[in-house]
């Protein structure tokens, strides 16, 4: 994904996050080099979902939400929507799995691939439940996402909602 490409795209994120994605964006665009890696602390290695005792698939849905992995994922610890449909199909289909815990701990993300895996969490809540959860952030495409499970539960300082779509657009015509 190119640096302009990400602030004239849509996003259904928490305007905060927005703000954030868009400093780092006219940083690199100056010029400046940044360590997505060693900022993330996301393991890449881990497993699709873990299984809790009672058959419960635990999945994530964290950081920025992004349709592909990229460096805005790593960077920001986020999750590909890509990613999330797979893993949520590896758990329908495997038999060990009696039902689905999303884990929801996200300000939003990018438009593009929201409504896609919406709508297949949505198709799929009746072959087995699915619950999404967040005692943090569930705001914006994640709230979207959560939205299609069979039940949402959020605790009492959680923050839900912020429901909308922002488009920001950098204009570099001066710096060339």
């Amino acid at each position: 994904m190119k640096l302009e490409t990400i602030q004239d795209t849509m996003w259904a994120v928490h305007p905060a996050k927005l703000e954030e994605i868009n400093a780092v964006v006219n940083r690199l665009l100056s010029g400046e080099k940044i360590d997505y890696q060693a900022s993330s602390g996301k393991d890449d290695s881990a497993s699709p979902y873990p299984l809790t005792q009672d058959g419960i698939a635990i999945v994530s849905v964290t950081g920025t939400l992004m349709k592909r992995a990229n460096w805005i994922s790593h960077w920001s610890g986020g999750t590909s929507t890509q990613l999330l449909k797979a893993d949520i199909a590896k758990a329908l289909v495997d038999s060990s799995v009696k039902g689905i815990l999303l884990i929801v701990d996200s300000p939003g993300g990018i438009v593009h691939g929201t409504k896609d895996l919406a709508d297949f969490i949505f198709e799929n809540r009746g072959k087995k439940p699915i619950v999404a959860y967040t005692d943090g952030l569930m705001c914006s495409a994640a709230y979207w996402i959560a939205s299609a499970a069979g039940e949402v539960v959020a605790s009492k300082t959680s923050e839900v909602g912020s429901i909308g779509v922002a488009l920001t657009h950098y204009d570099a015509y001066m710096a060339y």
